[in-house]
């Protein structure tokens, strides 16, 4: 008789569960709906949330509404908003509603993301922040694949870029015209100057390596001359780097002092790679 009334509790509490899903699910978008916005308190532009959205991937709301679906909610039942979102004024939405404000708030997330980009690249202005460049053409293709449009403005506000307190405006494309295009012609033109000293004198794998890390590559010859002087490079049969210990190894070694990696590259006259070394010292490095 116990294990029948045990049996009875677990189903009652199953049941009542179930049933509590669909309100617990509908609650939850109704947060995510009211709190997906804020105005901007200058220019009163309205500010998609960190969080309401992600990026090119579903916004939270979106998969509340998927849950919805599969627990078989109508659209027709309603939400209650406290205080006026940007698609939706205060009061009662059915489900419908919401879902347009959700599709919103999701087409937003996009332009967010894309426009995340383009004020990372007006930070950058040196060859070592060529990733960011490359990330904001690559994001806005890909927002413009999904159908966001060029022409779509970002909310005007004022944001720091470096230093300076400017005022944020104008469509995505401008924006990634201005900053993300150019930026990275500039970049490229420095880059080009960089590189052409060591272009002259070196080819093969000895071009490659001095190339490396958007030409910051350091190499030492014997010796220990670190000055990646184009035509001593050229004119060495062998180089050097080194490294610390990997961070999963001990980094120093018995008697305190740090272990340090050195490798050893030789050449051939065609500046191919034909032999790789590597030694081990305890303290400062060793180029011979």
């Amino acid at each position: 008789m116990k294990a029948f009334n045990s049996l009875l509790v677990l189903a009652t509490l199953s049941t009542t569960a179930s049933a509590d899903e669909p309100d617990q699910v509908v609650g939850n978008l109704e947060t995510q709906i009211q709190q997906a916005w804020y105005r901007d308190s200058e220019t009163r532009a309205w500010l998609l949330a960190d969080g309401a959205s992600n990026a090119f991937k579903p916004a939270p709301c979106s998969e509340l509404f998927v849950k919805l679906a599969n627990l078989g909610v109508p659209m027709s039942r309603t939400i209650e908003l406290y205080d006026e979102s940007r698609d939706l004024p205060k009061g009662v939405h059915t489900l419908a509603a919401a879902k347009r404000a959700c599709d919103a708030i999701e087409y937003a997330g996009k332009i967010k993301e894309v426009e995340r980009w383009i004020t990372m690249a007006a930070e950058s202005d040196s060859v070592n922040n060529r990733t960011a460049f490359g990330h904001c053409m690559t994001t806005y293709a890909d927002a413009i694949a999904t159908g966001i449009k060029p022409t779509d403005r970002v909310p005007q506000r004022k944001i720091r870029i470096g230093r300076d307190l400017v005022m944020w405006s104008g469509s995505i494309e401008e924006l990634k015209v201005k900053y993300c295009d150019a930026g990275f012609a500039k970049i490229q033109d420095e880059l080009r100057k960089r590189e052409t000293p060591y272009r002259k004198v070196l080819k093969n794998d000895k071009l490659s390596m001095a190339l490396g890390f958007n030409v910051t590559a350091l190499y030492v010859l014997p010796g220990g001359d670190k000055s990646m002087t184009p035509s001593k490079l050229a004119a060495a049969k062998v180089w050097f780097d080194s490294t610390s210990a990997p961070s999963n190894e001990a980094q120093n070694c018995a008697d305190g002092r740090r272990r340090t990696l050195v490798r050893r590259y030789e050449f051939d006259k065609e500046h191919r790679l034909v032999k790789t070394t590597q030694k081990e010292y305890c303290g400062e490095a060793i180029y011979r």
